[in-house]
């Protein structure tokens, strides 16, 4: 299980802004849980910046969550119409949810490591929370 958790690790390494993580490092540990659950039900994406609107954390991971939410609902959208072609649309619609579930695991776990892990291209397009 070690094993496993040092490969995500080094996956999400790829994806970590040190920038922003330079930024966030302060408030990670406070807010960690505030920044992990809402990937996993991304409609509560506001949740991190009404708790606390002054917190680089919860600024960087609210943009990131709606950024996923974003994405979440057009793939969602694109698999289910996929999904209507018989037998290889349900295949294809699978392997889609699987992705999304493990895309989604990846960016909770990210946020609960306090790591500022930015969604490539719509990541750094969409900035709502300043």
């Amino acid at each position: 299980m070690n094993e496993f958790l040092n490969t995500v690790d080094g996956i999400l390494d790829n994806f970590n802004d040190s920038e922003a993580q330079s930024a966030i490092a302060e408030d990670a540990e406070k807010y960690k849980w505030l920044g992990a659950v809402p990937y996993i039900l991304p409609f509560f994406f506001f949740v991190p910046i009404v708790l606390d609107n002054n917190s680089q954390f919860c600024k960087f991971h609210a943009n990131q969550q709606l950024c996923w939410l974003i994405i979440f609902l057009a793939v969602w959208v694109i698999s289910a119409i996929i999904g209507k072609i018989p037998l290889v649309g349900w295949l294809i619609k699978t392997v889609i949810v699987i992705a999304l579930l493990a895309c989604m695991a990846g960016l909770a776990y990210g946020a609960y490591k306090g790591k500022a892990i930015k969604i490539p291209v719509l990541g750094d397009a969409l900035k709502v929370f300043k």
